[in-house]
């Protein structure tokens, strides 16, 4: 069974993210960010690991194909 998860990163201080929202980072085999690097960046800082994960960029300047591309992986 697949999860849809809406989570928000801490902005300042990477500890107040909850161990729940650390947990569904862990878990997760494709995150949505609007800059990858910086979710890298940030995934690095709390041990976990990224290389087994899609990154996704997604963000004001995205295209409509993107976006189409992005709902047709969520849907799957």
């Amino acid at each position: 069974m697949s999860v849809l998860t809406l989570l928000s990163l801490p902005i300042g201080n990477d500890q107040d993210l909850s161990p729940r929202g650390r947990d569904h980072l862990m878990k997760s085999s494709f995150i949505v960010a609007e800059d990858t690097r910086v979710m890298k960046e940030f995934l690095k800082r709390l041990s976990l690991s990224f290389e087994d994960k899609t990154i996704f960029s997604f963000h004001d300047f995205s295209t409509q194909e993107q976006l189409t591309s992005l709902l047709k992986k969520i849907q799957s």
